[in-house]
């Protein structure tokens, strides 16, 4: 029996925004070696990786200084001056070091690019010869294209006149080339982030079909044998593109547990569940504050491992429904467990103080 398709205008005004560009730039700094190791393996062959890698974000912001409101040789003035909506992409630059024998420092420029630009190819030329320029090591710039315009193929920029010819070739990837079922088979972390970025957008009018992909993509995860550290990463990435409205998140973390402790849920249609939530918010609160608490518990323990005795103690202090519901709904979407605390203590404090 399948869910019903319900397309409101309520539940579109209470989805939150999936943005694609944080959670692809820490998924890519915190899993660089696996980044490489998918997406492009001939690189990664190369590097030594007994040696450290470093991210070199204030060197590229001196560097990205003034480029994208420049004026470009083709236009008279670029189509996204500053003031408007950029494109939304991910810049990385990180210090490897080859297994070549030599001792100089490589200088890997890292793009994600999430929507058609126009001057993709003339803007990674202009990085690439700056960061030379002010660097002095061998540059080599990589892009991951994660649009879904099949005929936005970029690989090189090139220019001539005269007789006087430059040209950058650049290694580029497009994500809608790798086949889903091929991905299901891996086991690199980047296959599932891959999957869920597919999902995210193939998904943005169908919340309820969205539900059953993100649940069974965490089911996934959670049974692939990837590290502790690795899982988090990637579901937390699951959950910031997989966006769902917060009662529908709220609904598939507690299916999630349940199934993880190998309960039977009942099922309901995606009707019924609208129901039963309108009647939660008549009145009609299911469970009791210790389950609101476990609840909290769960979710903490799910996004970011372990948790302290003092967050699990100033949770346990309060017993307001209506706090333990929105400090829930805080768990869901808090960026770090230290923000999660920081919270946490200020309810903790106003609940002692009344």
């Amino acid at each position: 029996m399948a869910r019903q398709k319900v397309n409101s205008s309520k539940s579109k005004r209470r989805k939150r925004k999936a943005a694609y560009d944080s959670p692809w730039k820490v998924s890519v700094q915190r899993l660089f070696p696996h980044f490489l190791e998918f997406f492009f393996p001939e690189i990664h062959e190369l590097i030594d990786w007994t040696r450290p890698y470093k991210f070199m974000a204030q060197e590229l912001e001196q560097i990205s200084a003034g480029i994208e409101g420049e004026t470009s040789l083709n236009q008279s003035r670029r189509g996204y001056n500053r003031g408007t909506q950029l494109p939304v992409r991910v810049d990385l630059l990180v210090e490897v070091f080859f297994k070549d024998g030599r001792t100089g420092r490589i200088l890997l420029h890292i793009e994600v690019q999430n929507d058609r630009d126009p001057w993709l190819e003339e803007r990674l030329f202009i990085y690439h010869y700056r960061i030379f320029d002010k660097l002095r090591d061998d540059v080599i710039t990589l892009v991951l294209l994660t649009d879904f315009d099949a005929d936005w193929r970029p690989s090189q920029y090139v220019r001539e006149r005269a007789g006087c010819r430059v040209t950058l070739s650049f290694p580029a990837r497009k994500l809608m080339d790798y086949n889903l079922e091929e991905l299901a088979k891996s086991r690199n972390p980047f296959a599932f982030i891959a999957q869920a970025h597919v999902k995210a957008r193939a998904t943005r009018d169908d919340d309820n079909k969205r539900y059953d992909l993100r649940l069974a993509l965490h089911e996934a995860v959670e049974t692939s044998g990837l590290k502790k550290r690795e899982v988090l990463l990637v579901t937390r990435f699951i959950e910031e593109v997989m966006l769902l409205p917060e009662e529908l998140d709220r609904e598939l973390f507690v299916e999630r547990v349940a199934r993880k402790e190998g309960k039977k849920m009942e099922f309901h249609t995606y009707a019924e569940r609208v129901g039963e939530r309108r009647g939660r918010r008549k009145g009609k609160i299911e469970g009791t504050i210790e389950t609101k608490r476990d609840g909290i518990l769960k979710l903490l323990e799910m996004r970011f491992g372990n948790i302290s005795e003092r967050v699990q103690a100033a949770i346990g202090s309060l017993a307001n429904q209506s706090a333990l519901d929105e400090l829930f709904r805080f768990a869901f979407k808090c960026r770090s467990l230290k923000a999660f605390e920081s919270r946490l203590l200020k309810d903790y404090a106003a609940a002692n103080a009344s």
